[in-house]
């Protein structure tokens, strides 16, 4: 049997690593970017739609808007991180309960992750930044 009578699959490349995939894929299976529009209407499959957004925005920064973005979502997030632990320490002193401890954890897990957000958003976009300066064409 020849081979020009065999049927040709077809392949649609990933638009985020040029990863191939096999049509009906809602994900990429290399760097997981959504590749259908199922992607971003199921619930779950946009909260992983979502972090990958999240996760390029962190990770790879390559406009200042986008630095401006993670510090306005991430800084509210630190903000009122910091707020439920300011408030709740001094009742957590008075020793008025679990509710006020719980409250004041929840408050140092939301600071922890926007300040960690934040952080790593600048330096990694800090660092591309350099990295541009130092590898200028012409110098």
């Amino acid at each position: 049997m020849s081979d020009r009578h065999l049927p040709v699959v077809q392949r649609a490349l990933c638009q985020e690593c040029l990863t191939p995939y096999t049509p009906g894929t809602h994900f990429c299976p290399k760097c997981g970017a959504p590749l259908s529009s199922f992607a971003t209407i199921a619930p779950w499959e946009r909260i992983q739609a979502e972090r990958h957004i999240f996760a390029n925005a962190a990770s790879d920064p390559r406009k200042p808007i986008t630095l401006i973005g993670v510090w306005l979502i991430f800084g509210a997030m630190l903000a009122s991180g910091l707020a439920l632990t300011i408030m709740c320490f001094p009742l957590q002193l008075r020793n008025l309960g679990v509710e006020s401890a719980l409250i004041a954890l929840t408050g140092v897990f939301l600071a922890f992750i926007g300040g960690f957000v934040i952080v790593r958003t600048t330096i990694n976009y800090l660092k591309k930044k350099r990295h541009a300066i130092d590898t200028e064409p012409g110098e």
